[in-house]
């Protein structure tokens, strides 16, 4: 064994001593002999690395390269040198190898220089590598907070999401102030600019903007009509700002008007001076009585030439109408149908209205219709004109489409009905009125003079108000400003220009539902604050733009359910604060529970529900889900609010923030 150490050692080197006794290796020299070994391993050592260096084929260790459409890196390689080894194909993942700066990589290949477009947050350029190929590089980072990458003609760029629309509006969110504010990049986003948490303070929306405050209306010395009363806002002993009932306008003929310079209390038999009217046979007119009064005035009794009282395109005249009823139901589609219907007083029957008859003048002796009335498919009638003495109808008016149903929607509307004067003498209608689907209707101006309907329901017309309803002060039925869903109607169009339900001020009760629904541009539900109790239900949906509840002030109960969901600004519940009962279950935006929860969104700004402190008792369920906006704690506290009060039913609650305070 030690015989064969020692040949190996010296084929080795000549030089090296091995212990093969102890198996230590031992480098340096005890000797002469050993001295010579040392030189001649240190020249061995210089030339074997000067064999390394000339083996190389790349520089440095991961430095990349195209090799036609592959990309190859330089890596190290036994016994030591640097080659070029095979990464990926570009080809096989149909892209182009590129170089740059920072080495070769796989880029998607282009064909226009200059050329730019989106990929996720980046901006891609088409440039031209140092081979001359092209391809999309990344050139700009649009992944920053408030920007995105965006598409143009005159090639992609990084833009400011649109998060509000100019610097300095304000608005409420949560309990707090949010400002619209640039950011480094000039980026506008709604930032949280102050806190409104403090007993009695919320923030509340005022015309000039945002603010937080006690106060529960805008200004001192402004007034509203409040159903039969007036009331100023006034500054109360604990500083805030409070709507106080300053004069009480109830009473036999007596009503709260706004008139353009203020509510004011008027009184009388009739509204306007200088209107005419009749009543029997008798042409009389609206004059102010010495009290300041309006009172009627006769001016001409018809039936002492023998004839009667009738309006003639909106102006009561004396006419002959001597052909008394006629019995059976009765359909106008032209001028020759009008003529035939002439003189007569009443139809017992219905009255259908269509085709191309144009102009319904003649009918003027028609006082009442006892069965329904429906005016559908016309294509050129554009005012009601004709129909001036109908005063009563027991059925339905249906002008324009019914609403939804298992048929679904649309069909009978009519194409230029314009305007609704005409109708200005109808006092009553027994069932329904029903209007929807006109699209050249701007306005209800015409129905002054209704003061009871069975049910009212408005959809899918291009009104702004619902001025010309200011003597309706009771809905038997249903009232449906908008649309409501059913198990059989996916959807359904509301009044999209909708903005204001003034004209619905001395509407005292609903003895149904109510429902607001697909209205995109009504803001607020002042025009409501005289409504005292609704018979069943309240739902508030697909209404874009509102932010609260603020209108129905005057709600004191509600007999069955209430539903608020998929309004996309509301962002409180401020406004029924007398509110302290609901019969059925009362849902907040959506949940699984929903058997229509696939067309259900809940209210994804609401962060208060601080407009809902007086409730006491609710039906069996509180279910308050898809609010992510939400505290957790606003939920929990309205519960503990409920059950203070003794409500034993369940309770609910999922989707909202659990981060949010309600301090």
């Amino acid at each position: 064994m030690r015989t064969a150490c020692i040949a190996l050692a010296a084929i080795l080197s000549g030089a090296l001593a091995v212990s093969c006794g102890g198996g230590h290796t031992r480098y340096g020299p005890p000797d002469a002999h050993a001295d010579r070994g040392g030189d001649a391993r240190a020249d061995a050592d210089i030339e074997a690395e000067a064999d390394l260096e000339t083996c190389d084929e790349c520089p440095t260790v991961g430095l990349a390269r195209c090799d036609g459409e592959v990309v190859e890196e330089c890596g190290r390689v036994a016994p030591g040198c640097l080659r070029w080894t095979f990464m990926v194909s570009c080809a096989a993942q149909g892209m182009s190898c590129r170089e740059g700066p920072d080495g070769a990589t796989c880029v998607a290949a282009c064909e226009t220089s200059g050329a730019s477009r989106c990929s996720g947050g980046l901006v891609e350029t088409c440039v031209a590598g140092a081979d001359g190929r092209l391809g999309w590089v990344a050139t700009e980072q649009c992944g920053r907070e408030g920007m995105r990458c965006e598409a143009a003609p005159a090639g992609a760029m990084c833009v400011c999401e649109i998060g509000c629309a100019a610097a300095g509006e304000t608005r409420c969110a949560r309990d707090a102030v949010e400002t619209c504010s640039a950011d480094a990049h000039g980026c506008l986003s709604w930032v949280r600019t102050e806190s409104c948490i403090a007993p009695g303070v919320r923030c509340a929306e005022w015309p000039d903007g945002a603010r937080c405050t006690c106060d529960r209306c805008a200004a001192p010395g402004d007034a509203r009509c409040r159903g039969a009363a007036i009331e100023t806002c006034s500054e109360g002993e604990d500083g805030c700002l409070h709507w106080v009932e300053t004069e009480d306008c109830t009473g036999v003929d007596r009503w709260c008007e706004d008139a353009g310079g203020g509510p004011v209390c008027r009184c009388g038999e009739c509204v306007l001076p200088g209107e005419t009217g009749c009543r029997g046979d008798v042409l009389q007119m609206c004059v102010a009585a010495e009290d300041g009064c309006f009172v009627w005035d006769e001016l001409e009794d018809c039936s002492t030439t023998a004839m009667t009282c009738r309006r003639e395109s909106g102006e009561p005249v004396c006419m002959a109408c001597d052909r008394g009823t006629l019995e059976g139901s009765f359909a106008i589609a032209d001028a020759s149908d009008v003529e035939a219907l002439s003189g007569h007083s009443v139809l017992v029957g219905s009255l259908l209205i269509g085709g191309g008859v144009a102009d319904l003048r003649g009918l003027e002796c028609l006082l009442e219709v006892t069965g329904t009335v429906w005016i559908q498919n016309t294509n050129a009638l554009t005012t009601l004109r004709g129909l001036d003495s109908l005063a009563r109808i027991s059925g339905d008016l249906v002008v324009g489409d019914r609403p939804c149903d298992s048929s679904g929607c649309g069909g009978h509307g009519n194409a230029e009905l314009a305007s609704l004067e005409g109708l200005g003498g109808l006092v009553s209608i027994g069932g329904g009125l029903e209007i929807g689907n006109n699209p050249s209707l701007t306005s209800l101006r015409g129905l002054e003079s209704l003061e009871s309907v069975g049910s009212l329901w408005v959809w899918a017309c291009p009104l702004t108000d619902l001025a010309g309803l200011r003597s309706l002060d009771s809905v038997a039925g249903d009232l449906s400003l908008g649309c409501i869903w059913t198990l059989l109607v996916l959807s359904c169009p509301g009044n999209g220009a909708l903005s204001s339900l003034s004209g619905l001020d001395e509407l005292t009760t609903v003895g149904g539902s109510l429902w607001i629904a697909g209205n995109g541009a009504l803001s607020s539900l002042a025009g409501l604050a005289g409504l005292a109790s609704l018979g069943e239900d309240l739902e508030v949906w697909g209404n874009a733009v509102l932010t609260s509840l603020e209108g129905l002030d005057g709600l004191l109960s509600i007999g069955d359910e209430v539903v608020i969901y998929s309004n996309a600004a509301l962002s409180s519940l401020d406004g029924p604060d007398r509110l302290t009962t609901i019969g059925g279950n009362l849902r907040i935006g959506c949940g699984p529970e929903f058997d229509w929860s696939a067309r259900c969104e809940g209210n994804p700004v609401l962060s208060s529900v601080h407009g809902l402190a007086a409730l006491r008792s609710i039906g069996a369920h509180l279910i308050i889900g898809g609010n992510p906006m939400l505290p957790t704690c606003e939920a929990r506290g309205l519960l503990e609010q409920l059950r203070f009060w003794g409500w034993g039913g369940s309770a609910q609650w999922s989707e909202t923030d659990d981060a949010g305070s309600c301090e």
